[in-house]
């Protein structure tokens, strides 16, 4: 019984910590935690028929969307392997005369007006 939570406590820890460290990721704990109240609301409302407040329990399901999204994202949007930079240059040429007409004689306007 003593390895299943040793084994258990190794799992969350892992579950829970960032992929660079061994460090606990605050959002991932906010994030279970979040859960967590969310499925005791659950059951809660099932099994002991307490009512929860609907807002209560809709702004904790947007709070555990949002840690989600935002660990899945910074996972996938993550580079593991590759610490190269890739730079790119464009170069733009700009002509200020280009597309304009401007007549310098007197008595002329220019397509413009006066500049």
């Amino acid at each position: 019984m003593k390895e299943f939570f040793k084994a258990f406590y190794i799992e969350v820890k892992h579950m829970l910590s960032s992929e660079d460290s061994n460090k606990f990721s605050s959002k991932r704990v906010i994030t279970f935690m979040s859960f967590m109240f969310v499925s005791l609301a659950f059951l809660a409302d099932t099994i002991f028929d307490i009512k929860v407040d609907k807002n209560m329990f809709d702004g904790m399901i947007q709070i555990v969307w949002a840690g989600l999204g935002v660990t899945v994202g910074e996972h996938l949007l993550k580079k593991k392997h590759d610490n190269t930079r890739v730079e790119t240059t464009t170069t733009v040429e700009i002509n200020p005369n280009d597309g304009c007409e401007v007549n310098d004689e007197e008595g002329e306007e220019s397509e413009y007006g006066d500049f």
